[in-house]
Formats: structure tokens, sequence, C-alpha cells
């Protein structure tokens, strides 16, 4: 007897463990079917995709081949910076690609040596890809996995100017809405592939032109520890935001700071700009009718005089830079219908005639926009350059 109810208690024992392994797995099931039963994203989403692309660090190989040529390249990209390696291939004779494309600048090693020159879409694959899917017309093929597939018609002119019929796919992450894969062809002698290997790791992509560069800061002696690092570390982020590369430093004594960079060719005006204070102030203001009568000069244009009125206690939450403008938003309103100055280091940088809302915008250069975003809480001195 007393073996029948063991053997009975097993048995239940056993079904229970069944039933809970049935309820999860079949719980799994669901939660994957639910994630993945959202609908496929909308033509602007995949728009959005490509540009946010261009907004990532990632690793990418790039195919093309059309009669009597093909190209095959590799390498790393960060926001628009490029370095890659391939060869091209014309009728059999292969020719070995090294370059590296920085800004609006490009760096091709030829002869045993870098050669610098406008930049081209060899070494900017971001702006190939886009040309490829301007068209941008995408229909939903299927989910495959956790990836969206759309075909596209793609421009694959800048192959052949005379091709008429393509076809193009391209595949997308659900969950990261990450592009994958892109494949474009045009009957069965053309073809454009260009695939992401991966995403998101930390790639420095060097001026092959530029050497290493010191200067040493001395600070304001009363300056606390804590604040020299401080000050330190903000002067690390604004010159590796400018774009400088291996930009470090060392605390030497009390109150002095030695900022390490690799750059090519970099002027003193350059460097003093980062280094100034970045102090930014919005005042009430008034143009005036003679340069006698005015405090300052709008971007010191004699033409632009005017005079400020009461400083605005509205405190900046943002500063965005994009083609020479700069774009600001406060924590609240501004005075409606009011004329404001915008300063910064005692400078007037712009004067909008009225305002509206808790946003305005100016020109103004990328040097400006680092100091605003990033301020000192003094400035520091140069006593050596190297």
């Amino acid at each position: 007897m007393l073996e029948r109810l063991k053997y009975i208690k097993q048995t239940m024992s056993i079904c229970c463990l069944m039933f809970v392994l049935f309820y999860l797995l079949s719980e799994g099931c669901a939660s994957r079917s639910v994630e993945f039963s959202r609908k496929p994203f909308l033509s602007e989403e995949v728009k959005k995709c490509i540009e946010n692309l261009g907004e990532q660090s990632f690793e990418f190989e790039n195919k093309l081949e059309k009669p009597r040529m093909k190209g095959k390249f590799k390498g790393i990209t960060n926001k628009g910076d490029a370095k890659v390696d391939g060869f091209w291939e014309f009728d059999g004779k292969r020719e070995k690609v090294k370059i590296v494309g920085i800004g609006e600048k490009e760096y091709k090693w030829e002869n045993k040596k870098w050669n610098k020159g406008a930049r081209t879409n060899l070494s900017n694959p971001m702006a190939t890809l886009k040309l490829v899917c301007s068209v941008e017309e995408w229909k939903f093929e299927k989910l495959k996995g956790e990836t969206y597939i759309y075909s596209f018609n793609p421009n694959l002119f800048f192959m052949d100017p005379r091709l008429t019929e393509t076809k193009g796919l391209i595949w997308i992450n659900a969950k990261s809405r990450i592009i994958e894969k892109i494949v474009a062809e045009a009957g069965t002698s053309v073809k454009w592939e260009f695939e992401v290997k991966s995403i998101d790791k930390k790639y420095e992509i060097e001026n092959p032109l530029a050497r290493k560069r010191e200067i040493t800061l001395t600070v304001n002696a009363d300056i606390t520890v804590v604040s020299i690092k401080s000050m330190a570390e903000i002067l690390k982020e604004r010159f590796e935001l400018y774009g400088f590369n291996q930009v470090g430093y060392k605390l030497r004594k009390r109150n002095i700071i030695i900022l390490s960079f690799s750059a090519q060719n970099v002027s003193d005006t350059l460097i003093e700009a980062l280094l100034e204070t970045g102090n930014f102030e919005l005042y009430q203001a008034n143009y005036v009718n003679s340069s006698k009568e005015a405090e300052y000069f709008v971007c010191e244009d004699p033409t632009k005089p005017i005079v400020l009125k009461t400083k605005l206690k509205q405190k900046l939450v943002n500063a965005s830079f994009d083609n020479g403008i700069i774009d600001f938003v406060f924590d609240k309103e501004l005075p409606e219908g009011e004329s404001i100055a915008v300063m910064v280091d005692n400078k007037a940088i712009g004067f909008i005639p009225e305002i509206w809302g808790e946003k305005i915008k100016v020109e103004g250069d990328k040097e400006t926009w680092i100091k605003i975003k990033l301020p000192l809480s003094c400035q520091p001195t140069i006593i050596k350059r190297r």
C-alpha cells in the first residue's frame, strides 16, 4: 500500500512539472507571436531607419558588379566619417583601395603616401546607400525571424545611366529598426550589395596626415582640484565634439592642464575659441540709430548697433547645431513679441526682432555651439604649445 501511494505521489509530481513546462513554453510562444504581430513599418518609418543609420557607428561590407568591372570593400563608419579598404577589378586586373573620408575631405593611399582631395562617394558609404534608396517607395514582402523584408525600385544610375528595370530588397531588424542588408540588381549582370556587420561599437577614424599636438594651460589658482578635473573633462569633450582624435589630458601641480589631441592643421584662432568660457545670456534689447549709442554690435557688424535692457531668467534646456544654425530650447516661454539679443562671452551673436514660445534659432558656427553646450566656469590660459 505504501509503495502504491509513493508511486501515485511521484506520478502527480511529474504531471505537475509537465504542466508547468507546457504553460511556460506556451506563454513564451504567445509572447513571441505578440511581439512580432505588429504591423510592418510605414514608408516614412523605413526612410527614418535609413537616416538613423547615418548617425550610427558600424562595420560594413559593400560589393558591386557590372560587366568588366567589380568591387569589394569593407570598412567602418562613424557618423559620416569612414575608413574603407578593398579593391576594384577591371577586365581581370585588380587595384587595391585604401581610403579615409572625414568631413569634406578624402585621404587616399597612392604611390606609397597619403594624398588629400575632395571627398567622393567611395569614402562615403552612406551617401551611396541613400542614393540607391532615393526612390523611397517600399513594399512589405515578409517577416523572416526578427527581420522585416521590403522590396523597392533602387536607383543604380551611378553604375550605368542606361539601366531601366531595377529591383531591390532591404532587410530591417523589427526590434532595433537597424538596416541589416540591402541588395539592388538590374537584370543578371548589375548588382550592388551593402551589409551592416556590427553596430554601435566605438570606432575612431583618424586623419592619416594628422600628428599629435599638445597645449599646456594654466587655470585660476583659486580653483579646486575637483573643479580643475571637471574643466579638463569639459575641454576633452569640446575637442572631441569638434572632431579631433585621440584627445586626452594630464593634470600637473594644482592648476595646470596638459591637453593633447591629434590634428592635421589647426589654427590658433580655433584653439582659442574652444578655450573660451561659453557664458550664455539672453537680454531684451533694441536696435539704436547710431553707433555712438550702441553698447554692442550684432556679430560685430557696425550696421547692427544694439543696447541691452533686462536680462532674461529662462534656462537653456538644449542647444543643437545644423548647417550653420544653432537652435535653442528654453525651460519656459520667452516674453511674447519682445526683441532679444543672444550673448555669448559678452558678444552679441544674434538678435531676434520678435520672439514667440520657448524656442529660438540664430546663425552661428560649430565652435560657438560647442562652447554654449559645454560651458566652463573660467577661461584657461595657454602657456605652452607643442
